[in-house]
């Protein structure tokens, strides 16, 4: 079983791993993972959504391990994992339990934790906004998505804005000079 020692698999490891294939130039392949390797690490990905049916605090979250609780930056970690490595992680990302669990690791007084009832810390905050960027909550109502969910579009392979990561492939590899 892949989830256990010494093949003990992590939502982070998973993503950088994924965004290091992507982003590596190869002139052997366009897609570094067979259908079959992309099929499982999909199917792993999205079973880290926590019970997003339950009504536990950690709902909608996903979390790092097998086994463990939902912690707010493998919302970022897995989700990104998963915009990195299949075309149909929106059609298998809960959005709104994700959004539903976010807020629950809101500070009263600003910030987001890790968990609920923790205080919160710039790396949770910002995994947890890189996240919604990603993931955005689906409208409650058939009313457009109040402006206050209205975020950029985020490139899961730099971890930025689309706008800054075209900056950045064009600038700094050197090939748009």
């Amino acid at each position: 079983m892949l989830s256990s020692a010494p093949l003990l698999l992590l939502g982070g490891t998973t993503y950088i791993a994924l965004a290091s294939l992507y982003l590596a130039p190869s002139s052997a392949v366009n897609d570094p993972l067979t259908p079959e390797e992309k099929a499982q690490t999909v199917r792993w990905l999205v079973s880290n959504q926590a019970g997003v049916n339950d009504h536990e605090a950690t709902s909608g979250g996903f979390v790092g391990r097998t086994g463990k609780t939902a912690d707010s930056c493998y919302c970022f970690w897995c989700g990104a994992a998963l915009k990195a490595s299949s075309g149909i992680e929106l059609l298998v990302i809960e959005t709104k339990p994700l959004a539903l669990f976010l807020s629950r690791c809101q500070f009263k007084f600003g910030g987001i934790s890790k968990i609920d009832g923790e205080h919160p810390d710039p790396y949770h905050t910002y995994l947890s906004i890189a996240a919604l960027c990603m993931y955005p909550p689906s409208p409650l109502s058939s009313e457009e998505n109040p402006p206050s969910w209205n975020f950029p579009v985020l490139d899961p392979f730099l971890n930025a804005r689309v706008e800054t990561a075209e900056w950045a492939k064009k600038y700094i590899s050197g090939k748009g000079q």
